[in-house]
């Protein structure tokens, strides 16, 4: 499909996209992001690896050197992106708000695509274990004591985050309420 007959879809369907490689050659819907990912950690390639396994990872960019960031969409599907967290953040900000889960401004979560948080440090293990075992974890880290809380995403995805539970529902309440 050639730029012109997607600006005509999404002109018609009033569908708001942002261009995620180059020059207008790949769009992608912002309501369907989930979460963006600065590209260069050690769980970003992770994550480019698994979506290669899996067949979730779109190849319009293979070309490591020229990768970004991954935009990760509710779907599943993982799109990697020639331009930074920052500067996609920014263009999505119109229609969306990012919440950032681990300490550092390069990675965000979309508010909207929230279904529940747990606190990690204070629930029951078991607990947590039975959630674990039902929803698929994106983001995996090696020293799990930084996990204080996780974010359990409508996709049934879960993002660990190194903030305490009670930051991070501060945050998303003060993320709403500037909407």
């Amino acid at each position: 499909m050639v730029k012109k007959d997607i600006d005509k879809l999404t002109k018609n369907l009033e569908i708001p996209t942002i261009t995620v490689i180059g020059q207008n050659s790949v769009a992608v819907p912002v309501y369907q992001i989930e979460a963006i990912i600065e590209y260069g950690s050690q769980a970003s390639r992770e994550i480019f690896e698994r979506g290669l396994e899996e067949g979730k990872l779109i190849k319009a960019l293979l070309d490591e050197d020229k990768i970004k960031s991954l935009i990760l969409l509710d779907n599943g599907d993982i799109i990697p992106s020639t331009f930074h967290y920052i500067s996609l953040r920014n263009r999505c900000s119109e229609w969306l708000t990012f919440v950032t889960t681990v300490g550092g401004d390069n990675a965000g979560i979309n508010i909207d695509k929230i279904h529940f948080l747990i606190n990690y440090k204070y629930c029951d293990q078991a607990v947590v274990d039975e959630i674990l075992e039902r929803y698929h974890v994106v983001i995996g880290y090696d020293d799990i004591d930084k996990t204080r809380s996780m974010i359990v995403m409508q996709s049934c995805t879960v993002y660990p985050s190194t903030f305490n539970f009670s930051t991070l529902r501060r945050r998303l309440s003060s993320s709403k309420e500037d909407i």
